[in-house]
């Protein structure tokens, strides 16, 4: 990315909110990220750093640019250094007390994720006389719609978890635990410019509740479910999920979930675009699933950006309109009587059919076949 760019984003974040302010009567709006997925948010979103550990704010007043405040002196020294916020905007200390500082003369007062606040931060911020503004929804919408910017990131994202797929790939046959092989997989992922990963898998029945990798060798007739969700080098979240079948006649009832996945997500896909919800697609999906005589282990999809899940999930109740630039994955989670699979992709929406980010290994899920493709054989 290129200087210019990365200064136009931050011009267009910085817009963003101050227009959202404005259409909404605030005369801030106080955020807070930790450092954990799905809670980084507002920190990364606004100042492009990624907190390494506790908790931080992001405070932005009407007419002003943001300002990151931070519990060390070592993030400040950091953040100083990678931030988009001139230097001045980065401060840390007693944090509360900075924002407490700043929130001083404001009456309308936007916040994000307030439920997500510690009790003790809620009782401190909510003791004087501001109006608190629950700018969550309206947040969330804003930034529905991707930039070019972060689209590119995010193409660069779903590269990485293929290229990952295929490093695995390499030393997958039958005895390498899961340990081993997630534990390659989340050293190619920092090796090649991810800031963070959340790399899981399965090798057990049901295939589809996939979980942290355990001491599990791979069976000769097993099946090996790789599911990685990657923040690359600009911090930008996608996902692949991709069972592997170690023979041709491997579980056949997950071979015959995997097809059931394949079509579930070819049906979710007719309504991933304008003129339809969230919660069309999950039901779609959920409904399709059910006709093929299957159950629904968990959420079948989630949104990405600059958070794992961009605060989008495919709840029934989320009516959130899907709108063209949108991110987001899609994984089917099927139950059978025995057994079940998890498959899923990336998806950029558009205004008509979605684009698929994570366009790789979509044949045949068999071990030799996916080694050739990934040119090992």
């Amino acid at each position: 990315m290129t200087e210019n760019m990365v200064k136009s984003e931050y011009q267009r974040r910085v817009k963003l909110i101050q227009d959202l302010m404005e259409s909404m009567d605030l005369d801030a709006v106080l955020m807070t990220s930790i450092a954990m997925p799905t809670f980084q948010l507002p920190v990364k979103f606004f100042s492009n750093y990624m907190l390494s550990t506790r908790r931080a704010y992001i405070f932005c007043g009407k007419g002003e640019e943001p300002y990151l405040i931070l519990p060390t002196p070592g993030q400040m020294y950091h953040a100083r250094k990678g931030t988009w916020l001139p230097p001045e905007n980065v401060m840390c200390g007693d944090m509360l007390g900075i924002v407490e500082k700043k929130l001083e003369g404001h009456r309308n007062v936007g916040w994000y994720q307030p439920d997500e606040i510690p009790v003790g931060v809620y009782r401190r911020l909510t003791a004087g006389n501001i109006n608190w503004v629950d700018i969550t929804d309206a947040f969330t919408k804003a930034r529905a719609t991707k930039s070019e910017y972060e689209i590119e990131l995010t193409k660069q994202t779903s590269r990485l978890c293929a290229d990952s797929f295929a490093h695995v790939l390499s030393i997958l046959r039958p005895g390498v635990t899961e340990e081993e092989l997630i534990g390659a997989a989340e050293g190619y992922l920092r090796a090649h410019g991810a800031s963070d990963s959340l790399v899981l898998t399965r090798s057990t029945k049901p295939h589809t509740f996939i979980t942290r990798a355990q001491p599990i060798p791979i069976k000769e007739d097993g099946v090996f479910v790789y599911s990685a969700e990657v923040a690359g080098r600009g911090g930008y979240w996608s996902q692949m999920v991709r069972p592997v079948f170690m023979s041709e006649d491997a579980q056949p009832e997950a071979r015959k979930v995997l097809e059931a996945g394949k079509i579930a997500e070819a049906e979710g896909l007719k309504l991933l675009r304008p003129g339809y919800r969230i919660c069309d697609v999950g039901e779609r999906i959920e409904a399709t699933v059910r006709k093929l005589s299957y159950g629904t282990g968990v959420w079948c999809g989630h949104g990405m950006g600059p958070d794992l899940g961009d605060a989008v999930d495919f709840g029934i109740g989320n009516k959130m309109d899907i709108v063209p630039g949108m991110v987001i994955t899609l994984h089917p989670s099927i139950t059978s009587e025995n057994d079940g699979l998890l498959y899923g992709n990336t998806f950029l929406t558009t205004e008509g059919d979605p684009i698929k980010l994570t366009d790789w290994f979509n044949g045949s899920p068999v071990l030799a076949d996916l080694k050739k493709e990934a040119g090992l054989l």
